[in-house]
């Protein structure tokens, strides 16, 4: 089989694109290996790639095409027993998309530089791009709170702030295809303090303790917020 790939918005060829193909079997849920058959476009952005071809065993086989600047892309078509030459014609890529923003807060002695702020996907697990995707991106915001990611897929993502492996801020859902810059203004923090007694009414002092986001999961452990000690006198302060 042969074909060519073009970029989806100007149309120019795309070098280097790597092409992995799998035949899957008529009496089998799985495809065949593990996409052994693989090949690269030349400059042309034209490829040719061979794969077993046989209607008694084979009917269908899946293609997949990924490039470092490029979305990753597949396509599965059917096997016809009297073919043998399969002309794919012209296929396009599109390019990652990228996601930028900018944080500010509200407290003049807080810093914007050097926030880490990470993207995580949505644990769904039916889009394509999951399996292609990166689980996770991280990066800093600059002297000015800007950050920007790249090479992201056209999925959802959670998107978090944090300070010194705080937590700061939190986005439950952000996607790369809305191409809007994202501003975040961080709110000053509130003061939760308290004290932790034992069933005596004694103080406990160095318990470790922590406030933390609503986990995405029941039962499981949000992201944390603030974390503190209580004191000699079982009292604790912290800012959240």
């Amino acid at each position: 089989m042969f074909g060519r790939f073009v970029d989806a918005e100007n149309q120019q060829p795309i070098t280097g694109v790597s092409i992995r193909i799998a035949s899957e079997k008529s009496d089998s849920l799985y495809r065949d290996g593990d996409f052994a058959h693989e090949t690269k476009t030349d400059t042309k952005g034209e490829f040719r790639i061979t794969t077993p071809n046989d209607s008694g065993i084979y009917y269908a086989f899946t293609l997949i095409a990924s490039h470092p600047q490029y979305q990753t892309h597949h396509w599965k078509l059917d096997m016809s027993p009297e073919k043998n030459v399969y002309d794919l014609g012209e296929l396009s890529l599109k390019p990652f998309l990228s996601l930028q923003g900018k944080v500010s807060v509200s407290n003049p002695h807080h810093t914007v530089n050097g926030l880490k702020v990470k993207l995580k996907m949505h644990n769904k697990f039916t889009d394509f791009f999951r399996a292609a995707a990166q689980l996770e991106h991280t990066v800093k915001t600059d002297s000015e709170g800007n950050f920007l990611f790249s090479e992201l897929h056209p999925i959802e993502y959670t998107l978090t702030i944090s300070r010194n492996n705080v937590l700061i801020a939190f986005l439950d859902s952000v996607n790369p295809l809305n191409k809007q810059q994202i501003k975040i203004h961080v709110p000053k923090l509130k003061t939760l303090q308290g004290r932790v007694v034992s069933f005596r009414e004694r103080p406990i002092p160095d318990v470790q303790l922590y406030a933390a986001h609503r986990s995405e999961i029941r039962n499981g452990h949000g992201a944390p917020i603030s974390m503190t000690k209580t004191d000699a006198n079982g009292t604790f302060k912290c800012r959240c």
